[in-house]
Order: structure tokens, then C-alpha cells, then sequence
């Protein structure tokens, strides 16, 4: 009995193999359709050919980031529809399955991260960020790319804070606070009265700091004086215009 039941056994086995090579022969055609119609643009129907593959086979991680490509290219970013917002859902799921999955790889994260922050996630790309940043240190492009996340918020202040409080002689990330605090005063007509002249004194206050880290910093100078001429023009006093 146990030997019929061993024989039983390795026949289902036999069985079962054939099959699963053939669910992967299938897999790999739906993907190889999904390739065709990535490139021939046709985004719909590549992330469906994809997603098939995927079903046909679980094992084929290296297809989730055809998907998370596929989805992010089908997300159009201002639009708030639950449809578009699935994409986004989809793109960020996929990208992290295959990061899950081949850990060595440097691009991915940075799909990550822009279907984050145009999808206005902007806490998860930072707690993301600070999460690398601790894996990582010593490396300051971390510190960049948060600064870049919070101006992209417009949490002007929080960017600055952070500056100040981890990379205080960076002189560069001050500069670019200071660039982009003249750029929402200057060149963005939907910001309030009052939020101009907190991004013109923010920007005054991180212009000087990279000055003082840096005191030959000409292009910081010259923003210096571009925000004091923004600064002019949201003073309604005389002798402080002058």
C-alpha cells in the first residue's frame, strides 16, 4: 500500500509539470504581447497583457516592473478621478513588489518616487527618503532629494528647518530654497498676499545663510537682491519700498 501510494504520488507529480511549464510558456507570451504594445504606446492594453502574465505566472517578478512602468505612464498627474488615481495605486504597488524582489536595483526607486510626489503623496516619498537616508549614510543626495519633495509641497519652512538641522553648511541647498522662494513669489499668481511675503522672507532669510556659509556665493547674492526687489513690491510703506 505505501508503495502504491509513493508510485500515486510521483504520478501526480508527472502530472503537474508539464502544466506548469506550460502556464510559464503562456506567461511569457502574454508578456512578449505586453512589450509590443508598450512600445507601439498602446498603454491599456500592455498593462492588461502584463497582468495576465503576471496571473499565468506568480514567479515572473521581473514583469512587475513593466507593469509599474505601464501604470505610471497611464497616470496623468492634476487629475483627481478615481480611475486615474488606480493607476498611480498600481504603479506604486508594482514598483515596490519588484524593489521587494530585486533589491539591487537603482532606477526603480526613482519611478517610485515620482509617481509619489505627481500623485501628491508627498509623506510617503519622504518617510521613503529618510527611511534610504538611514541606510545610506553619509550619502548627501538623500538630503537633496528631501529638500526637493518638501519645495515640491510647499513646505518651504519644513525644507529649511531641515537644512538647518542636518546639512547647516550646505550652502548649495540654502541657495536652491531661496531660488524657488523667488520662483512662487515671483512667477506663481495663485499665492496669497501673506504666503508671498513669508516665501520672500524665507528665501531672504536662506539666501544670507548661504551667504554666510559661503561668502563668495555670487549667484546667491544676486537672489538676495532679486527677493528684496519682490519684497518691494508687497510693501506698501514708502521709505521701506526704498
Amino acid at each position: 500500500m505505501r508503495k502504491a501510494s509513493v508510485i500515486l504520488v510521483l504520478c501526480a507529480v508527472a502530472a503537474t509539470a508539464p502544466l506548469a511549464g506550460c502556464q510559464k510558456v503562456r506567461a511569457r507570451a502574454e508578456l512578449k504581447k505586453g512589450n509590443k504594445y508598450y512600445k507601439e504606446e498602446n498603454y491599456k492594453l500592455a498593462l492588461e497583457q502584463f497582468e495576465k502574465g503576471l496571473q499565468l505566472d506568480p514567479g515572473a517578478d521581473f514583469a512587475w516592473r513593466s507593469v509599474g512602468l505601464t501604470a505610471m505612464a497611464l497616470y496623468k498627474p492634476g487629475d483627481d478621478s478615481a480611475a486615474n488615481r488606480k493607476y498611480a495605486d498600481k504603479a506604486i504597488d508594482a514598483f515596490q513588489r519588484y524593489m521587494k524582489a530585486q533589491p539591487e536595483d537603482t532606477k526603480t526607486p526613482d519611478y517610485l518616487m515620482n509617481v509619489w510626489v505627481s500623485s501628491g503623496r508627498f509623506d510617503q516619498a519622504i518617510a521613503f527618503l529618510k527611511q534610504e537616508r538611514q541606510a545610506h549614510p553619509g550619502d548627501a543626495s538623500y538630503d537633496k532629494k528631501i529638500v526637493a519633495v518638501l519645495i515640491k509641497a510647499n513646505r518651504f519652512q519644513d525644507a529649511y528647518q531641515w537644512v538647518s538641522d542636518h546639512t547647516p553648511k550646505d550652502a548649495n541647498l540654502f541657495y536652491q530654497i531661496s531660488t524657488q522662494a523667488w520662483s512662487k513669489s515671483y512667477n506663481d499668481p495663485s499665492v496669497s498676499l501673506d504666503d508671498r511675503v513669508k516665501f520672500v522672507d524665507l528665501g531672504l532669510q536662506a539666501a544670507q545663510r548661504a551667504v554666510d556659509v559661503k561668502p563668495d556665493y555670487m549667484e546667491a547674492m544676486v537672489y538676495y537682491g532679486l527677493l528684496y526687489r519682490e519684497k518691494a513690491k508687497l510693501t506698501l510703506d514708502p521709505k521701506q519700498k526704498d
